[in-house]
C-alpha cells in the first residue's frame, strides 16, 4: 500500500467559479480535453480516451454531471462503504472506509466514489457535507444543514444546496442569480432545467416546487419529474446500486423520491415501514435530516431524482396518489401530489381542487406568487376556468404586477354581470398607464349591470368615480365614459397620479402603471409636496384645529348626501355619491369602503377639509367595525395629511402612532411604506433632518421593492425638497429630475432646486411648462403645492404677473402649510410673503412671514422657522422703515444660529450674508453714508461737493470708501444695491 497522493490542481472549479460576479452559471461548455485533464488529476495516471468520452458524451459538458459521473462509477456496482473498497481500471483494493480509487491509482481516502453511509459526498477539493444531502464544489469548507454556498453573503432557508465557490451561501430553493444558461440540476430544492440560479431576488422560490426549466411549474421539491432529466447513465449507475437492496426497499425508495427533499416517513404505508427505512439507511441511501421533526433525506439529490426517474408512469401515479390520500394539513402538499396524479377527468378535477386550495393558503399567507404559480396550475388542468382566471389576477395584482393582472381581466370569460363586475375591480386605486384599461373593464360590466341597485354595481362605479377624478388631475386626459373603450393613449407614468387602494399588495399603486411622487389622495395621501386637505378659505389654523385626541370635522360630511356636487367636478362626486348610496343600501362594507375612496379622489382639493375629515374618522370607524384594518389604514393616512396641511401636530402625532401600530401588526409592504414616509416628515419637522433621510431611505428601499413608480418619485419628491434645506448633493438628482414626467407636480417640485443649483435652463423650461399649465390646474389635492411652487419660481424667474395670480390664489390658503408626508415647504403665509415682497408690496409681505413665523413656531418645525425668518428679515431689510434694519439684524442672527445649529447650510448662508450686508452699513461713516446716498441718486461728484460745501476729491474718496465697504464696484452697482430712506438721525442706505 502506497500512501496517498498529493492532490492534483482541480480544473472544474473554475469551470463553475469563474464567472462575471457570480451572475450567471455556466453548466455546459467543458471541452473533450477539460474532462480528460480532470480524469488525469483524481487517478493520478493516464486515462483511457474511451473513458474520456464517454464521460464528456454522458455528462453533455456539464462540470457537475462530469463529476457526478466520475465519483458514481468509481467502485464497482453495488460496492457500499463497510463492505470493503473498491477497485477500478486495475488499481488496488482498498478495504473499507468508504473510499474510493479510480484508474490506476491507490484509493484516496476520503474522495468517496461510494454512497458513504451518513457521510455525505465529497466532491473535489474541498471536505464533504456531513449527512445533509448536500454536495460541496469547490471552496474550503462544507455548508451545513443544507446550505449552499455562491459567492454571495446572504443565507437563507432551504433544503440541500451546492457551494459554488465563494464565500456566501445560497441554500437550496431559495434566491436567483439573474441571467444564466442552467440551472443546478435537482440538488435539494435549488431550480432545475433551463434558467439560471438567481440571487438575492425579493422572495424565495417556493418550498411547494421548483421551476422547470421549460418554464413550467414542476410541484415538488425537486420532488418528481424535472424538465432537466438525468443522463441515462448516471440513472443506471444508480438504479444498479439499489439493486443490492430489497425489492421492498427500493419500492418505499420510490414513494421517498416522490414525496421529495425532505421525507416525512408518516407518509408512507405503515407496513414495514421502520424496517424498510433502517435498510436504506444503513445502505447509506437515506440519512436523517438535520432539522428537528425526524425527517430524512437522500444522501444525495442525484439520487432522489434517479430513483424517482426509474420508476413506471404507473408507479410514479400509484405513489402520488397514495401520498395524496396520506396528506393532511398540507394544501401544497396535496396540491402537489394530486396534479402529478392528473390523468383523467377526475383526477384533473380533484387536482384543480387542491390547487386552488394551496392557492388560497398562500394567499392566506400573503405568498402571492406562489398563490399565482398554483393558480396556473390549477388552469392547466381546468382548462379556462373564469374563477380560475380571477383569483390568480387578484394575486398579480397583490404582486404588484398590474399589466399582468391587467391582462388576465381584459381577456377572461367573463360574460356574465358578475363576473364583469368583478373584473372590473380587480385592480384598484392605480393611476398612469392602468387608467384607460380599467374604465374599459368598467365601461364592460356597466352596460352587463344595467341600472340595478347593487353592492357589485357600487363597487363599479366607485373604481370609475376614482379613476376619473385621477384623471380630472392630468392635464389633457379624457375620462372614458361608460359603454366607451379607452382609445386614447393612456398617460405617460408621471408624478400626477394616483396609488394603489389595497394596502395588501406591494405597491403603493401597482407596479409599472403608477406614476407620481404626488399620488391621489383617495389611496394614498402621500400626494405631493402638500396634499391633501385644506381647511375653508376663511379658516386659520388656530381655529380650525381640534387639540390631542384630534381634529374637528363637521358630523354628516361622509356620505352621498353630505357633499355637494358643486364642490369639485360634478359629474364624479355624483358617481361616487351614488357609489356610496348602493354600498350603504347593501350593507357591503367592502363596496363601502370603495365608495369613500372614489369620494375622497372626488373632493381631494383645498377646499375641502371637513369632508376629508370626515370621510377618513367614517374610515377608521368602518375598520373597526368591520373588522377591516385597510379601511383603518386609510382613514390614518387621510387624518395625517390633513393634520399636516392645517399644522395640528399634536393630531397628526397621534395618527402617525396609530399608523406605525398599525403597520407593524399588519406587516404589509404599503402600510410600511406610509408609515415611513411619515415618521420621515415627522422627523424633518422636529429639526432631525438626518433622520428624516433615513426613514425615507427606508421607505423607498420597501417600494423599490414594490416596482412602485409613483413610490419610485415620490422619494425624489421628499429628496429634492430636504436638499434645498441641507445644502448636500445627492449624485445624478438633476439627470434623474430631467427623466421625470412633464406634469405640474413633477415640474413643481424640481423648479425650485434647479433654480438653486444654477442650473437655469432646466428650471425656466419647468417654470415655463407651470406658467401654461395654472389657468386650468385642477383644484385638486395637487394644487396647493403646484400653485405655491410656480408662484416661488416666478419670483425666481422674475415673471412678477405670474407671482401676482398666485398671490391672489393663495391668500385664502394663508392659514394652510404646504406639507405632507412627500415633503414639507412651511407655511402658506410664507409663500404669500415672499410673494408680496417680490411685488414690492412690503407691509403686507412682512405681515404674511410675521404670521408664518408664528405659525411655525406655534408647530414646533425649527426648519421651517429658520426659512420664514430668513425671508423676514430681508423683507425688513428691503422696506428699511424706522427700526427695521436693527430688527432684521435680530431675526437673521436668530436664523444663523438656528440654521448652523440644524445643519440648514444654504438658509444659514442666506442669513449670514443679511448680516453682512448690514454691518457693512454700520461700517459707514456718517460723512460716507451722505456722500454714498447722494452718489446713490445719482449725483456726480461735482453736484455732491457742491451740495455740501467738500472739494470734488473728498467727494471721490467717500465714494471710493463707500464702493468698497458696501462690496460694489461701481455707481451702478452701489444704485442698484441700495436705496435711500431717513431714519431719525438722517439719511440712510437700505439693502434693497
Amino acid at each position: 500500500m502506497h500512501g496517498p497522493r498529493p492532490r492534483r490542481p482541480d480544473p472544474l472549479p473554475a469551470a463553475l467559479t469563474d464567472l462575471p460576479n457570480l451572475t450567471e452559471l455556466r453548466l455546459g461548455g467543458l471541452t473533450s480535453a477539460d474532462v480528460a485533464h480532470y480524469l488525469r488529476g483524481t487517478t493520478g495516471g493516464p486515462v483511457d480516451p474511451a473513458r474520456v468520452d464517454r464521460v464528456h458524451r454522458q455528462s453533455g459538458g456539464n462540470a457537475l454531471y462530469v463529476r457526478e459521473l466520475t465519483r458514481l462509477e468509481s467502485p464497482p456496482v453495488g460496492a457500499l462503504p463497510g463492505a470493503g473498497g473498491s477497485r477500478v481500471d486495475g488499481g488496488a483494493v482498498s478495504p473499507g472506509g468508504g473510499g474510493s480509487r479510480v484508474g490506476g491509482g491507490e484509493r484516496e481516502p476520503g474522495h468517496a466514489g461510494a454512497l458513504p453511509g451518513g457521510d455525505g459526498l465529497r466532491v473535489g477539493g474541498g471536505g464533504r457535507l456531513p449527512g445533509d444531502g448536500g454536495s460541496r464544489v469547490g471552496g474550503d469548507r462544507a455548508p451545513a444543514d443544507g446550505e449552499a454556498q455562491v459567492g454571495d453573503d446572504r443565507a437563507v432557508r432551504g433544503g440541500a444546496g451546492t457551494q459554488i465557490g465563494g464565500e456566501g451561501r445560497l441554500p437550496g430553493g431559495e434566491g436567483r442569480l439573474p441571467g444564466g444558461e442552467g440551472r443546478l440540476p435537482g440538488v435539494g430544492g435549488v431550480p432545475a432545467g433551463g434558467e439560471a440560479l438567481r440571487a438575492g431576488g425579493e422572495r424565495a422560490l417556493p418550498a411547494e416546487g421548483l421551476r422547470a426549466g421549460d418554464g413550467g411549474w414542476v410541484p415538488g421539491a425537486g420532488g418528481a419529474g424535472q424538465a432537466g432529466r438525468l443522463p441515462v447513465e448516471l440513472r443506471r449507475i444508480v438504479e444498479a446500486r439499489l439493486s443490492r437492496l430489497s425489492p421492498a426497499c427500493r419500492d418505499l425508495l420510490g414513494g421517498c423520491s416522490a414525496i421529495g427533499a425532505e421525507i416525512d416517513p408518516a407518509l408512507l404505508p405503515e407496513d414495514d415501514r421502520e424496517a424498510l427505512l433502517a435498510e436504506a439507511m444503513t445502505a447509506g441511501v437515506l440519512v436523517e435530516d438535520t432539522a428537528p421533526g425526524g425527517r430524512l433525506r437522500f444522501v444525495h439529490d442525484l439520487v432522489r431524482q434517479a430513483r424517482y426517474e426509474t420508476m413506471t408512469r404507473t408507479e410514479r401515479l400509484t405513489w402520488h396518489r397514495r401520498l395524496a390520500d396520506a396528506v393532511h394539513d398540507d394544501p401544497a402538499g396535496l396540491a402537489r401530489h394530486r396534479l402529478r396524479a392528473a390523468v383523467d377527468a377526475p383526477s384533473r378535477r380533484a387536482a384543480a381542487d387542491a390547487a386552488r386550495a394551496a392557492a388560497a393558503d398562500a394567499a392566506r399567507r400573503f405568498a402571492f406568487e406562489d398563490a399565482v404559480r398554483w393558480l396556473d396550475q390549477a388552469l392547466t388542468v381546468a382548462g379556462d376556468d373564469p374563477e380560475l382566471i380571477l383569483a390568480a389576477a387578484e394575486a398579480e395584482y397583490r404582486l404588484g404586477r398590474i399589466d399582468a393582472a391587467l391582462r388576465r381581466c381584459l381577456s377572461g370569460p367573463f360574460g356574465t354581470a358578475d363576473l364583469a363586475a368583478r373584473a372590473a375591480v380587480v385592480v384598484r386605486g392605480v393611476g398612469g398607464g392602468a387608467m384607460p384599461a380599467v374604465l374599459t373593464l368598467c365601461a364592460r360590466a356597466e352596460a352587463l349591470l344595467g341600472d340595478e341597485r347593487s353592492a357589485r354595481r357600487s363597487r363599479v362605479l366607485a373604481q370609475r368615480a376614482f379613476i376619473e377624478a385621477s384623471l380630472g388631475s392630468v392635464p389633457g386626459a379624457t375620462p372614458t365614459t361608460p359603454g366607451t373603450t379607452a382609445a386614447t393613449p393612456a398617460p405617460e407614468p408621471s408624478p400626477a397620479t394616483g396609488t394603489a387602494a389595497d394596502p395588501e399588495t406591494g405597491t403603493a399603486a401597482g407596479a409599472a402603471t403608477e406614476t407620481s411622487p404626488a399620488t391621489s389622495p383617495a389611496t394614498s395621501p402621500a400626494t405631493s409636496p402638500a396634499t391633501s386637505p385644506a381647511t375653508s378659505p376663511a379658516t386659520s389654523p388656530a381655529t380650525s384645529t381640534a387639540t390631542g385626541a384630534g381634529i374637528a370635522a363637521s358630523p354628516g360630511t361622509a356620505t352621498g348626501a353630505g357633499i355637494a356636487s358643486g364642490t369639485a367636478a360634478g359629474g364624479v362626486v355624483r358617481t361616487a355619491g351614488l357609489a356610496l348610496e348602493l354600498a350603504e343600501e347593501a350593507g357591503d362594507p367592502a363596496a363601502v369602503v370603495d365608495a369613500l375612496h372614489a369620494m375622497k379622489e372626488a373632493v381631494a382639493g383645498p377646499d375641502h377639509i371637513a369632508e376629508q375629515l370626515a370621510l377618513g374618522t367614517r374610515m377608521i370607524d368602518l375598520g373597526a367595525r368591520e373588522d377591516r384594518p385597510d379601511a383603518a389604514l386609510w382613514g390614518r393616512i387621510w387624518r395625517i395629511e390633513a393634520s399636516l396641511l392645517l399644522g395640528a401636530m399634536p393630531a397628526f402625532q397621534l395618527e402617525l402612532s396609530a399608523l406605525e401600530e398599525l403597520a407593524d401588526r399588519l406587516g404589509w409592504p404599503v402600510a410600511r411604506w406610509h408609515a415611513a414616509r411619515a415618521r420621515a416628515t415627522a422627523a424633518w419637522l422636529a429639526g432631525d433632518l438626518g433622520a428624516a433621510a433615513v426613514h425615507i431611505g427606508r421607505a423607498h428601499t420597501v417600494a423599490l421593492r414594490m416596482q412602485d413608480l409613483s413610490a419610485y418619485w415620490q422619494y425624489y419628491a421628499f429628496m429634492t425638497a430636504l436638499l434645498r434645506r441641507t445644502g448636500e448633493e445627492l449624485p445624478g438628482l438633476q439627470e434623474t429630475l430631467a427623466g421625470a414626467a412633464h406634469v405640474p407636480i413633477a415640474d413643481a417640485f424640481a423648479v425650485g432646486y434647479l433654480f438653486e443649483q444654477g442650473a437655469a435652463d432646466g428650471a425656466l423650461a419647468r417654470f415655463d411648462r407651470l406658467r401654461a399649465a395654472l389657468p386650468g390646474l385642477p383644484r385638486d389635492a395637487l394644487w396647493l403645492p403646484v400653485v405655491a411652487s410656480t408662484g416661488e419660481a416666478a419670483v425666481l424667474a422674475g415673471d412678477l404677473g405670474v407671482a401676482e395670480v398666485c398671490l391672489r390664489e393663495l391668500t385664502p390658503h394663508a392659514g394652510l402649510h404646504v406639507n405632507s408626508v412627500s415633503g414639507c415647504y412651511g407655511s402658506v403665509s410664507r409663500f404669500l410673503g415672499v410673494l408680496a415682497g417680490a411685488l414690492g408690496r412690503y407691509d403686507e409681505a412682512i405681515a404674511h412671514l410675521e404670521a408664518a413665523e408664528t405659525m411655525e413656531r406655534r408647530v414646533a418645525a425649527p426648519p421651517e422657522l429658520v426659512l420664514a425668518r430668513v425671508e423676514l428679515a430681508a423683507a425688513l431689510v428691503a422696506r428699511g422703515a424706522p427700526g427695521d434694519r436693527p430688527r432684521a439684524g435680530r431675526v437673521a442672527r436668530a436664523a444663523a444660529d438656528s440654521a448652523r445649529r440644524l445643519g440648514l447650510r444654504p438658509l444659514r448662508r442666506r442669513a449670514e450674508d443679511l448680516l453682512a450686508g448690514l454691518d457693512r452699513e454700520v461700517a459707514l461713516t456718517a460723512r460716507e453714508r451722505e456722500v454714498a446716498a447722494l452718489a446713490a441718486e445719482g449725483h456726480s461728484n461735482r453736484e455732491i461737493a457742491e451740495r455740501l460745501t467738500l472739494s470734488e476729491r473728498t467727494v471721490e474718496t467717500h465714494v471710493r470708501n463707500a464702493l468698497a465697504k458696501l462690496g460694489c464696484a461701481n455707481r451702478t452697482q452701489l444704485a442698484a444695491r441700495f436705496s435711500v430712506g431717513t431714519e431719525e438721525n438722517g439719511t440712510v442706505l437700505r439693502p434693497r
